[in-house]
């Protein structure tokens, strides 16, 4: 019975490991994705203000034709 328990005891030590891994390396796949969509957004919103600033300097510089 003592035998059985240090063998299941071993093998739940490996297992914990493993488990550990895996919820590591799934944090690590959140938060890459988590950067992922902070890194969209934030390109989202510098793309919007551009193509403002964009539409704003060609509706200024419609008026002024180049002779």
């Amino acid at each position: 019975m003592l035998a059985f328990w240090r063998i299941k005891e071993r093998f739940r030590l490996k297992n914990s490991r493993k488990i550990t891994a895996i919820l590591f390396a799934v944090e690590y796949e959140k938060a890459i994705f988590s950067g992922l969509i902070l890194l969209q957004q934030g390109y989202e919103k510098l793309r919007t203000k551009f193509t403002r600033f964009i539409c704003i300097f060609s509706l200024t510089n419609v008026n002024y034709p180049i002779y």
